[in-house]
This record gives structure tokens, C-alpha cells and sequence, in this order.
């Protein structure tokens, strides 16, 4: 079944917060659903849009998946807007909260507040950590380009609960992230056509790997332009490290 689309309060995401603080000292604690509709803590989105929280009858399989989904659900509105509506990504960590925060035997893990409520000062090193807006924005950005940051290396029982290590070194950098060149590069050096997945071996922190990608790409933008480059001439300028990767 469909909800339409809302947007938390300030008194909305005060109450999801406490929640998220209670449910550190008590994992047991059910999510404050009721916010939801709840008039006085949450109202209409102001443009018509509508959400399942298993559209296709079962849970996401990849934040991919979810980032497509979102993407063609909040669509046409503008991504900018979007990007930094405080108010709708809490609305709609809340509505998912089952899958980016779930429960193992009875007890949830709660991660960091921003993981679910952007705060209300524009951080990027908070806000590209959020679990719902995270996945939209890249695939909002990057197309099919996304699957590399947004599909784990290996397959995970609770895929929206956090981010993999590739998201986490790419995204962090909000000059690297930006750019579609240098994602696309990305792409092209680790993901893997033959199993649909990145590359194994590329979440961790040897030579080649994105880690190291992401302190290179920061030398990198001292000399080059990299929203501008070809993702070819990208990676062909990369150290030798990474040649096992071309």
C-alpha cells in the first residue's frame, strides 16, 4: 500500500531523536511510527509523491535499489530542494526505519543521529552519510555509474543499515563525489560486469584500492579539474599502484 509523502516537524524530529537516544539504552524500544501522520509533529510534502516501503514485495536488496526507487518516486521535483529538506529525509528514514536500523532478535542498534536526521546546519561530512538522502543523491547524480558506490562487494542481510566502504571513501570528498567524470572512473576500475558487484579486494585499504583512490584524487584537485576531465584520462594518470585495476 502507498503513504504519501510528508515532512517531520522541528517538534517531529526532536521526538524521533529522543527515540533514537532512548533506543541506545534500550534496543527493545519500537519506532515512533505515529509521527508519521501525526498532525502536529509531521505535514504534507506540498507536492505529490507517493512511498511503499516494499514496492516489490519484499525488502530493498541493494542501496541502489532503494537510491532508483527514490529517485522515480520524488520525481520531478527539484533536486536541489530535495537535497536539503531536513524535514523530508527524517519523514522518510522514519518511514524505512525498519530496514536501515533492524531488529535482531528482538533489539535494534541504533547508529549516529545523522544516519537518520540531517541536522539543521548544513554539514556535507554529515550529510552524505544519511541513509535515505545518501542513496537518492547518488543516484539522482550519477545514473548507472551509482552501482559502484550503492551495491556492496558482498551480498549483506540488512543492506540500508549502512554504507560500504567505496560510498564511504568516494563520497566523503564532496569534490570527487560531485563529479560524474571522476565517479564514472570509479566505476570503471572497480565494478565487476561479470558478477554485478565491485570487485573483490576493492574495500580495502591496499595500494589501488579506493582509499587510496580518495588521498590521490585530494592531491589531484590541486592541478587538474576533475568535474571536468574524461574518466579515461582519469584513470589513466593514476599511479602505478592502481594498474592492476586498469
Amino acid at each position: 500500500m502507498s503513504d504519501p509523502v510528508r515532512r517531520l516537524s522541528l517538534a517531529g524530529r526532536v521526538s524521533f531523536s529522543e527515540y533514537i537516544d532512548a533506543l541506545r539504552l534500550d534496543g527493545t524500544l519500537p519506532p515512533p511510527l505515529d509521527l508519521l501522520t501525526d498532525a502536529t509533529k509531521s505535514a504534507e510534502a506540498g507536492f505529490p509523491a507517493t512511498v511503499e516501503r516494499e514496492p516489490l514485495g519484499r525488502k530493498f536488496e541493494t542501496r541502489l535499489e532503494f537510491g532508483r526507487y527514490l529517485v522515480d518516486r520524488l520525481a520531478p521535483q527539484n533536486r536541489v530542494d530535495l537535497s536539503f529538506d531536513i524535514g523530508l529525509w527524517a519523514w522518510l528514514a522514519l518511514y524505512y526505519f525498519d530496514q536501515l536500523c533492524p531488529s535482531s532478535d528482538g533489539r535494534r542498534k541504533a547508529e549516529e543521529t545523522p544516519r537518520y536526521i540531517l541536522p539543521e546546519r548544513f554539514q556535507y561530512t554529515r550529510y552524505y552519510r544519511h541513509l535515505v538522502r545518501g542513496p537518492w543523491l547518488t543516484c539522482a547524480i550519477h545514473g548507472e555509474a551509482s552501482r559502484v558506490l550503492l551495491i556492496p562487494i558482498r551480498r549483506s542481510e540488512h543492506p540500508l543499515a549502512s554504507v560500504g566502504e567505496i560510498y564511504a571513501q568516494v563520497a566523503g570528498r564532496q569534490g570527487v563525489f560531485r563529479s560524474k567524470e571522476v565517479v564514472a572512473a570509479v566505476d570503471r576500475l572497480y565494478f565487476d560486469e561479470g558478477s554485478g558487484r565491485p570487485r573483490s579486494g576493492a574495500g580495502g585499504s591496499e595500494a589501488g584500492s579506493p582509499r587510496r583512490l580518495s588521498k590521490v584524487l585530494k592531491q589531484f584537485e590541486l592541478t587538474f579539474d576533475l568535474e571536468s576531465e574524461e574518466p579515461n584520462l582519469i584513470t589513466s594518470i593514476l599511479p602505478q599502484e592502481f594498474s592492476r585495476w586498469r
